[in-house]
């Protein structure tokens, strides 16, 4: 089944021994569009705190008009490491979240401060003669925020996102469908009556170049003739 990004936010979500909260967000992979986490504004138990649950936590087969159920306990969401609200979720936040509920993301560890990937990197840099600490400190830090960088984003953020077909822009972003299938994105509900008459259109994610964040935009492998006769929503 799908559900609309836009459908979710504000939907109750809810442990097995009372209240969570309220769906603000996602966080989705930009790379392969799997969602990786519901973005709750926890109630007052909480302190309307900011919590991140994973698709994996939801109970199959549990959604309901009046709340989406977990399989988690209010324990275990009160001592679930904290968010940095308004800061992207790095590598190494995921990785405590995994061991904090026993649900590992990644197959492959990020690189360690102390071997791995920056031993190899520190054992070979071309090093200017002087001050070899410093440089080598300078690496380090470079690659320790190479790897906090986060490729999770926003739902949210690309909602009214220009879209750009390969010969104009041609509509924009109006909502998300997601597949409870796989907890993946599969659709974008395109919005094309400023350009193309009226009307929506769906999108699969399979048929999109790029997105480039700085300028909001889409970009599409179609053109806009081709959007136009896509499929269209009610």
């Amino acid at each position: 089944m799908f559900y609309r990004l836009t459908k979710l936010q504000g939907y109750p979500i809810d442990a097995t021994d009372g209240t969570i909260g309220c769906v603000e967000d996602v966080y989705f992979d930009a790379e392969g569009w799997g969602v990786r986490y519901f973005v709750v504004r926890s109630a007052n138990w909480l302190r309307k705190r900011e919590v991140l649950i994973s698709p994996r936590a939801i109970r199959p087969g549990a959604w309901s008009d009046e709340a989406i159920l977990t399989k988690l306990t209010r324990e275990q969401i009160e001592k679930s490491p904290p968010v940095a609200n308004g800061h992207p979720v790095s590598r190494y936040y995921e990785m405590a979240h995994g061991a904090h509920y026993r649900d590992d993301h990644y197959r492959n560890d990020p690189p360690s401060r102390v071997g791995g990937s920056f031993g190899m990197l520190l054992g070979t840099a071309q090093l200017r003669p002087g001050n070899e600490v410093s440089q080598l400190e300078a690496i380090a830090e470079r690659e320790i925020e190479a790897a906090e960088r986060s490729h999770l984003r926003s739902g949210a953020e690309v909602i009214a996102y220009d879209i750009e077909a390969t010969d104009g822009t041609i509509g924009i972003v109006e909502d998300f469908l997601i597949d409870d299938e796989d907890w993946r994105v599969s659709y974008l509900l395109v919005d094309k009556r400023p350009w193309v008459g009226s009307g929506h259109v769906l999108i699969p994610v399979e048929a999109l170049d790029r997105i480039d964040w700085g300028e909001g935009r889409v970009r599409l492998t179609m053109t806009r003739d081709e959007v136009a006769r896509s499929a269209g929503y009610p």
